[in-house]
């Protein structure tokens, strides 16, 4: 019984903390609330994030460039969100080949959190 009192006091925080946050929605324009779900949208996925917020500079030159996962780092990202959707601990060890854009992946990845 304490269960399922205890289950109903934490299911009502939760209805009072959504209704708080809504509130505060309802002064947002059009486009503010279209901004907000952009940013929750790259919140959770990288790839987005990395095209339209991280410039990366090619070892061609050039200048700054929108930084577009190649082969390499979607396959590492691929591996990751399998890992993550098990609810397991991401741990991977990584043979780095040259020139694959890990590292640069890897930067872009902590920024992401920041």
């Amino acid at each position: 019984m304490a269960f399922l009192v205890a289950a109903s006091i934490a299911a009502l925080q939760e209805v009072i903390s959504v209704t708080n946050a809504l509130q505060q929605f309802e002064d947002l324009s059009a486009d503010q609330i279209a901004e907000l779900i952009a940013d929750l949208k790259m919140s959770v996925d990288f790839e987005e994030y990395a095209r339209t917020k991280l410039k990366v500079q090619p070892r061609e030159g050039g200048g700054v460039k929108p930084f577009i996962l190649n082969g390499p780092q979607r396959l590492y990202m691929e591996i990751e969100r399998r890992i993550i959707a098990k609810g397991r601990l991401v741990r991977v060890v990584l043979l780095k080949g040259r020139r694959q854009g890990v590292s640069t992946l890897f930067s872009g990845d902590t920024y992401q959190f920041r």
